[in-house]
Parts: structure tokens; sequence; C-alpha cells
């Protein structure tokens, strides 16, 4: 019954957090764009707009995760660096593909 007691005060590892928000920093605007301009009237004109707000809000998020959050802050910077790192690199190879 003790562990049960101590376990509550425990506070979680904001890394990991920090991790999956940098990562996701693109995927989840994304998906969350595709799925809320599908009930938008115009869909196809409404997807870069709700993709822009959306954006935002997770960099919000990861600078509300910066400053409260305990050791959020490497792993959500290095998370993003490599998320959009690896969006500019297929964005660069497909210009450069493109005839």
């Amino acid at each position: 019954m003790a562990d049960l007691e101590n376990r509550s005060t425990r506070t979680g590892d904001g890394s990991v957090l920090g991790w999956l928000s940098g990562l996701g920093i693109v995927a989840v605007p994304w998906i969350a764009s595709g799925i809320i301009s599908t009930f938008l009237p115009e869909p196809e004109e409404s997807f870069l707009w709700v993709f822009l707000g959306a954006f935002v809000a997770m960099v919000g998020w990861i600078a509300y995760g910066i400053a409260r959050i305990p050791r959020f802050r490497r792993g959500a910077l290095l998370g993003s660096a490599i998320a959009l790192g690896v969006v500019g690199l297929l964005f660069a190879l497909l210009r450069w593909v493109q005839p």
C-alpha cells in the first residue's frame, strides 16, 4: 500500500513528450488539417489555412512545453529539427527531380 501512496507524487519525464512533440510538428498538423478541412464547404481551399493554424498551434504547444515542462526542451528542439529537416530535404529533392 505504501507504493500506491508514493506513486501519485511521482512526476513524468518530459523528454519523451518533447521528442514526440518535436517529431510530430509536421505530421500532426497535416493529419488534423486533412480531417478538419474535409468537413468544411471548400476543402481544397481551406486545407492550407487549417494546416497553417494547426502548425501555429503545434509551435505554440512546443513553446509552452519548453517553458513549463522539465526536460522537454532538448527532445522538442532535436525532434523538430529532424522533422523539419526531412521535410525540407524531401521538398528540395522534389524540386530537383521535377522537370
